[in-house]
């Protein structure tokens, strides 16, 4: 594994899909897929809705590991202390790094805000590709989804575009099928919400 750099946001953003759930451990975090061009993957689900950032979705995995729900938190913690002491012209420039040994830095323009060793969860996490759907046709005009969940999606959209302003584009795929949710201005973001039975 080599050295990545993430930004807090967007680590931030896919968390919100990650489960809380003690019994589903394998699941309470964000799955970091590196890519053997050097690229990487963000991916979080709950069962009920997936988060995914992909700077290269197709390109075959070198390895993975899920960072935990309590790690990403702590990194977004340094991360907004370090944003609070650098001017507002570089706070875009704050990375969360990660080493093959799991050691998280805050830098910013070579400068380090903090650091600390991260646990992976011991778990495989699910081929969540396989939830995504394949087709969008045949959609149904009546489906009920977790208000909570489309929250998280909006404050997603707010979270990778830095804006408070959020628009999401939600297709449909079929009555009582999954949503497939897009964020505009982010096209490395998909989702996908999965509906209410009633």
């Amino acid at each position: 594994m080599t050295t990545i750099l993430i930004n807090p946001d967007s680590l931030q953003a896919i968390a919100l899909a990650a489960s809380k759930e003690q019994s589903r451990y394998y699941l309470n975090g964000v799955n970091v897929e590196l890519y053997k061009d050097g690229s990487y993957g963000l991916i979080a689900t709950d069962g009920h809705r997936l988060h995914t950032l992909q700077t290269k979705a197709n390109e075959a995995l070198d390895s993975s590991y899920i960072l935990s729900n309590d790690d990403i938190k702590k990194a977004v913690s340094l991360a907004k202390m370090a944003r609070k002491e650098i001017g507002r012209g570089l706070q875009q420039l704050i990375n969360i790094q990660i080493d093959a040994a799991f050691n998280i830095k805050i830098v910013c323009a070579g400068k380090e805000f903090g650091a600390f060793t991260a646990t992976p969860v011991d778990g495989t996490f699910p081929d969540w590709r396989r939830v995504i759907p394949s087709s969008t046709e045949g959609g149904s005009p009546v489906m009920a989804f977790d208000a909570d969940y489309m929250a998280d999606f909006g404050e997603a959209c707010r979270l990778l575009n830095g804006t408070k302003t959020s628009c999401i584009e939600m297709t449909s795929t079929g009555k009582n099928n999954p949503m497939i949710i897009k964020v505009a201005g982010c096209p490395d973001f998909l989702g996908v919400l999965m509906p209410m039975r009633f």
